[in-house]
């Protein structure tokens, strides 16, 4: 795969830096959401990204191999926008608040696994470190941009109701991307 010129390497990293929007979320206009709706004691609900994340990275290579690459990052990506789309519509609701946490928990946990493996398995061995480096700066930048431009959002629209609204319709957007990929192919042997 060469991360320049293949529309397949573009979709991988645009999804890995989407997928770090949900730490970035977590990070800080959750927090503060949570903080303005619940008070200190509604941090605990942060909790559900890390336990997420746990969980993911006890099944997620079972889920990628048996219902594939695509199938596995499309349902991460429309369980984020559902989950974050309720929050959207609840963001005061602690129980709301909770799911849309666990949700793009759920998320970051499966889409890196899943980039790294999909690179695995259509990049050549020659280019493949070149293009997880790549993968890694598109994250850093999903969490950096999702800290910017949620604080943005909250402003310009209103309130972190519409923010993450916008972010929930992302992730979806996202979701259906990821069925745009190829079906795992076998690694382009070097030998």
């Amino acid at each position: 795969m060469n991360i320049a010129t293949s529309s397949e390497g573009r979709i991988v990293i645009i999804l890995q830096a989407v997928s770090a929007i949900g730490f970035g979320l977590v990070l800080v206009p959750l927090s503060e959401n949570i903080m303005a709706s619940i008070g200190v004691s509604g941090l605990v609900l942060a909790v559900g990204y890390p336990a997420a994340r746990f969980l993911v990275a006890l099944v997620g290579g079972w889920l990628s191999d048996h219902l594939g690459r695509r199938a596995t990052l499309a349902g991460s990506f429309f369980l984020a926008g559902v989950g974050l789309g309720w929050t959207a519509l609840m963001p005061s609701s602690p129980v709301a608040l909770s799911v849309g946490i666990f949700a793009i928990g759920l998320l970051g946990g499966l889409v890196p696994t899943l980039a790294m493996a999909y690179v695995g398995d259509v990049a050549h061995p020659a280019t493949r470190l070149m293009v997880h480096s790549t993968l890694f700066t598109g994250r850093d930048v999903g969490v950096a941009g999702a800290m910017l431009v949620g604080q943005i959002l909250r402003v310009e629209l209103g309130g972190f109701g519409a923010m993450f609204g916008v972010f929930a319709a992302l992730f979806l957007v996202c979701g259906m991307w990821s069925i745009r990929l190829s079906p795992r192919r076998t690694p382009v042997n070097s030998r």
